[in-house]
């Protein structure tokens, strides 16, 4: 549509052509019939519309214009009154202007705008061609109205196509408890429906990694015909990883069920199901301990099929495939209901979930050409890496990308990061926001990681510097269990590690009067900062700051938290952590006062 806009704009503002002198005996009715004639032509076949035209630009141009006057938009009706157009005799041609008037169908807004349309006129032969048309104030017109409904429209329009899906989910709703979700696939509508009461606690971010509890999903076609009983903890997208065949999960095992032929390709026992999709093998599965193999057949092998299968496994290399979920790229469900029009679900393979690389229900995807109800474009992965962190634990972290749409269309990168233990059984994960990471074992019980992600000091102003690290911390129980630690602190380094230089030490930038300037350890002012925090942390109040800085670190605080004046009785309460760092960087601060 965007390059139609493009191609009208050209044509309304470049339309030219030689010109010839009037006779001045020419009678303005014979214009009149000449317009007449032009508007009744709208409703005729193309050629016969762009005869009355004597122009240099194409065909798809000119057609652009005679689009809007034709009413070709689904939500913007344009309204010309050729009957009632003005014309005026100018020395080289003839000139006509043309009221409009441009309104909305369908929506709830109503806008009505009114504006002209100009057309120049030459004499030719016995009749007339339009040799220009001066239509900026038209076009401006229909593009205001139509940018100003556009999100409406779009809303409508989605709406009215799912109706009849809406009617058929409430009718299947006589024979199930619910119906959940409605998906389209080879033309075909099927429909996910439950047992017990269903909630999508997926779509919030407090509740999405919530289970429900007596839930048993199936999945119907559009006559109510269960293709797959209501047995299953969870149905995942049709055709996700292999066509016509949808995965299917039950008490954590896996398997496959073909919607075409109506019958299990490979039955729910598996503990991992991992496509390969190499050669002769399809996929790599995983009971207990005991690893096989299916080949295109959907037969078993036991082991590895070759040796570079068996690296690929034990390397996570299955984690380095570059996945986008997109519209286009997979089918997408949808909720039945007209609030959720065009709000795209997916349900990624189980082996994507537990690794953490997605939620197990992925929702939020737009599925118009206007977000109405979902404003992610896509999320993606796109890189991953393995850490070994001891060895027992190893790191699995993949790269995220999210392209996010509402008023700015922006990128979100994170990454997740998976723990396994010896046994490639996941342990724990978690999500950290930025891109590039490092992770240091500080003792067999604690793991750090830093990333560079440091915007916030500089909102909170707990520093003079940028390229700071974020630093987070996990806890290792002896069955490698790995916990990510709370922290509130900017400065979380202070609360659960003892500092040394290399916690100050780095390549930071500085912007003063000055312009740029090159560091390589942390300033006073921002030391004071992390000194304060632990002091604020702990319930210190400052009440010998001005009153506008007392409450800078209430963000370390609950409500009922305790409180202190005096920062003896504060250190009185500190942990051993807090107590040295807190006595370590007060060292520091005053050495460098002397020092200046």
């Amino acid at each position: 549509m965007k390059k139609s806009f493009q191609i009208f704009s050209i044509v309304l503002l470049a339309f030219c052509t030689q010109c010839t002198v009037l006779r001045k005996d020419d009678p303005q009715q014979h214009i009149k019939i000449f317009l007449t004639q032009l508007q009744q032509s709208l409703t005729k076949p193309d050629d016969e519309i762009l005869g009355q035209f004597k122009v240099s630009q194409s065909r798809a141009a000119l057609l652009s214009v005679i689009q809007i006057l034709q009413n070709k938009d689904a939500f913007v009706v344009c309204e010309s009154d050729f009957n009632a157009a003005t014309v005026t005799s100018l020395p080289a041609e003839i000139q006509v202007e043309v009221p409009v008037k441009f309104y909305t169908k369908e929506l709830s807004s109503n806008d009505v705008s009114y504006t002209t349309l100009v057309l120049a006129l030459q004499k030719e032969d016995a009749g007339y061609k339009i040799v220009r048309i001066n239509g900026e104030a038209f076009y401006q017109e229909f593009i205001q109205i139509k940018n100003a409904n556009a999100w409406e429209a779009t809303r409508v329009a989605e709406e009215k196509a799912r109706v009849w899906l809406y009617e058929k989910a409430h009718e299947l709703e006589s024979k199930f408890d619910s119906v959940v979700w409605f998906t389209t696939y080879g033309k075909k509508n099927f429909f996910y429906v439950v047992t017990g009461r269903w909630v999508n606690v997926f779509l919030d971010y407090n509740t999405r990694n919530e289970k429900l509890q007596g839930i048993k999903m199936g999945l119907a076609d559009a006559e109510g015909n269960l293709l797959i009983p209501q047995q299953y903890d969870l149905i995942g997208t049709i055709g996700f990883e292999k066509y016509d065949l949808v995965e299917v999960v039950k008490d954590n095992k896996v398997g496959y069920f073909n919607i075409t032929k109506g019958e299990w390709a490979v039955p729910v026992q598996y503990d991992q199901f991992i496509p390969y999709n190499q050669q002769n093998v399809w996929a790599l599965v995983k009971q207990g301990t005991t690893i096989g193999w299916l080949d295109h057949q959907f037969n078993y092998h036991s082991g590895f099929a070759t040796d570079k299968m068996k690296t690929w496994y034990e390397n996570f290399d299955f984690l380095k495939t570059h996945i986008q979920l997109k519209a286009g790229q997979y089918v997408f469900s949808e909720i039945p209901l007209p609030e959720y029009a065009a709000h795209g679900i997916i349900i990624p393979s189980s082996y994507l979930s537990s690794m953490g690389v997605f939620n197990q229900i992925e929702g939020g995807f737009s599925l118009s050409e206007n977000p109405i109800n979902a404003y992610t474009e896509y999320k993606e992965t796109t890189g991953s890496f393995l850490e070994r962190i001891s060895k027992n634990l190893s790191a699995i972290v993949v790269s995220i990308r999210e392209r996010y749409l509402e008023g700015r269309e922006e990128f979100y990168d994170r990454n997740q990061i998976t723990f396994i233990d010896e046994a490639m059984r996941p342990v724990g994960n978690s999500i950290i926001s930025g891109r590039a990471i490092t992770m240091h074992l500080v003792d067999s019980t604690l793991l750090e990681v830093r990333t560079p992600h440091d915007y916030w000091f500089n909102e909170e102003q707990a520093s003079t510097e940028t390229n700071l690290l974020e630093y987070i911390y996990f806890t290792i129980s002896p069955d490698r269990t790995t916990t990510r630690l709370p922290s509130r602190r900017l400065f979380a380094q202070t609360q659960y590690v003892r500092l040394d230089s290399s916690y100050l030490s780095g390549r930071f930038t500085v912007y003063d009067q000055d312009g740029e300037q090159e560091t390589s350890f942390l300033s006073a002012y921002t030391l004071a900062k992390m000194r304060d925090e632990i002091l604020g942390a702990n319930g210190y109040t400052f009440p010998d700051y001005p009153n506008d800085l007392q409450q800078q670190f209430s963000y370390l605080r609950e409500k009922n938290d305790p409180t202190f004046n005096s920062i003896d009785e504060v250190i009185a309460t500190m942990s051993e952590i807090d107590r040295y760092n807190y006595e370590f960087l007060s060292r520091l601060l005053a050495r460098m006062q002397t020092s200046s």
